[in-house]
């Protein structure tokens, strides 16, 4: 679609289909569709055509795809092995790797540098190193209820939800938290820059 609201184009039909993201060259788009036993990760050309499967796992569901700033890998959170964690599938050779651990893991968000991905677990949001294999949760405040990460351009923030409002703070240290919005019915959707 056109930023006028002009040129609709349906890229998929199935009613399970969500959770779009584009690739950093704009010519794909990532998501993930329903089966009748999980939820899978396909990819559609961006203007239109023949829709594949990037992974189908009908033992396990992978959602929230989120694209690498270089557009060769995806981050996403899986339940392969029985617990939610963040994995990030590498798509010149189609492997997946756990890069998270710990709790529960949601929301990956890929920092622009191509290396760290923000992600929430336990109501906080934490940061992973991909290269090193380092994780650290960063102090998001109270309650413990932050979602959806998302990084500033430059890699200095993140913002995120708590609570029903939208918040930046730190990538360092968690510190310097801010709200960006304080409504008392809560938000509709993430965060992003």
């Amino acid at each position: 679609m056109n930023a006028d609201g002009t040129g609709k184009r349906r890229l998929t039909t199935r009613p399970g289909d969500g959770e779009p993201t584009w690739s950093p060259d704009g010519r794909r788009i990532v998501y993930r569709s329903s089966s009748a036993t999980s939820f899978d990760l396909w990819v559609v050309p961006s203007t239109g055509g023949t829709r594949r499967p990037l992974l189908r796992t009908p033992s396990a569901n992978e959602l929230d795809p989120d694209w690498s700033p270089d557009g060769r890998r995806i981050a996403m959170q899986s339940s392969r092995g029985g617990q939610i964690q963040i994995w990030v599938l590498t798509l010149s050779s189609g492997h997946a790797r756990r890069v998270t651990r710990g709790g529960a893991s949601f929301s990956p968000d890929w920092a622009p540098d191509g290396r760290r991905i923000a992600f929430a677990t336990g109501g906080r949001i934490a940061v992973v190193d991909t290269v090193a294999r380092r994780q650290r949760i960063l102090p998001s405040g109270s309650p413990r209820s932050a979602d959806d990460p998302a990084w500033s351009p430059d890699s200095r923030r993140i913002a995120f939800q708590r609570g029903g409002q939208v918040l930046t703070m730190r990538a360092q240290d968690g510190g310097d938290r801010r709200y960006v919005t304080r409504a008392s019915w809560g938000t509709n959707g993430e965060a992003d820059w």
